[in-house]
């Protein structure tokens, strides 16, 4: 069937109930659902670019924050599927991408990239601290050179620091930010090759930080994993591993569920996934799942103010409402084999 690249968020509210985001067009749909049904349905922005994020406080209250069709930040607070404020945040600015907005203490931070007016085709790394008054202080905090392409960033909460995940140039790289001292530290540089990159994603979990992505090789993309030792703030290879056969493989996610590591990856409309029983030191045949052959799917973001125990999910492909199921980890319902080359 089809992929649908448009951006998409689930929002898993304890108690409340489930929020489905999607963009189309300029117009940022809401469905609210309480057990399984259908609440609400409505148009929550009509003049939203591609650019959106959601969070939900301590307080049960669902935060979204957006960049208008006219380049201003916008927010919508909502509560139990029901719109009780909107307000514009700031000035109008140059256009933004990749906007994360996670939240710290009192704090709720985003995260987001510009192109340089340097005129050398960077891209700068932006954060912004908004408090409790929605005074929003920003700073540049990296510029990075970009291969002809705006690659994604990544953005992991840890106990104590945020992560961001980045591209320079051919380079994957971290910067940490101290949540506590609100300070950031120096970049690390985790992968140097001369191989042009696509995508990234990243998972931690105990001493080990996990990160895919996608590469050329004789002019196909793989996917490649990567495994490194983190602790006490050193970061050290451990582990490198191409997961993928040499095909049109992209949008790998990483996902952790009972146990298991999950990579997961699309192929031209065929979703494909390995597993792993040993966090990353052997990995199970690969698996391609058929119901990305019959059904229309896209990319959601998954966020959650409850505790799962045993999953680490926040991206995932997965069907449209209001069937959504989730495609690519889990039992192996539906799937074939697929020879490694």
């Amino acid at each position: 069937m089809t992929f649908f690249n448009n951006r998409s968020i689930i929002v898993d509210a304890y108690r409340e109930g489930l929020y489905v985001f999607i963009h189309m067009k300029n117009k940022l749909f809401m469905n609210f659902y309480s057990g399984e049904n259908l609440i609400k349905e409505i148009i929550v922005a009509d003049d939203i670019s591609a650019e959106f994020d959601v969070l939900i406080r301590d307080n049960g209250e669902v935060y979204c924050l957006y960049e208008s069709i006219g380049y201003d930040l916008k927010y919508i607070i909502i509560k139990k599927g029901k719109i009780i404020k909107r307000e514009r945040l700031g000035d109008k600015r140059a256009k933004i991408y990749e906007l994360n907005i996670v939240n710290t203490n009192k704090d709720i931070n985003l995260f987001y990239l510009k192109k340089s007016s340097d005129y050398m085709g960077n891209i700068e790394i932006w954060h912004g601290l908004l408090n409790n008054n929605n005074k929003l202080k920003e700073q540049e905090i990296v510029k990075t050179g970009a291969n002809n392409i705006i690659n994604p960033i990544r953005v992991l909460k840890t106990d104590r620091k945020i992560l961001i995940g980045y591209y320079n140039e051919n380079k994957i790289c971290i910067k940490s930010y101290d949540v506590g001292s609100k300070e950031w530290e120096d970049t690390q540089v985790l992968s140097d090759t001369i191989q042009d990159k696509l995508y990234l994603n990243m998972v931690k979990e105990d001493n080990y930080l996990h990160i895919v992505y996608s590469q050329y090789k004789n002019e196909n993309l793989i996917i490649k994993y990567i495994r490194f030792l983190y602790h006490n703030d050193s970061i050290e290879k451990d582990i490198e591993k191409i997961i993928s056969n040499e095909s049109n493989a992209t949008h790998p996610l990483l996902i952790i569920q009972s146990g298991l590591l999950w990579i997961i990856w699309k192929e031209s409309i065929n979703i494909y996934s390995r597993y792993s029983m040993d966090g990353g030191n052997s990995w199970s045949s690969i698996y391609i799942w058929k119901d990305s052959k019959r059904k229309d799917y896209l990319l959601y973001k998954y966020i959650s103010n409850s505790i799962k125990e045993g999953i680490n999910l926040d991206h995932t492909f997965g069907t449209f409402y209001p069937d959504i199921k989730f495609i690519g980890f889990g039992e192996l319902e539906n799937v074939d084999k697929v020879a490694q080359k």
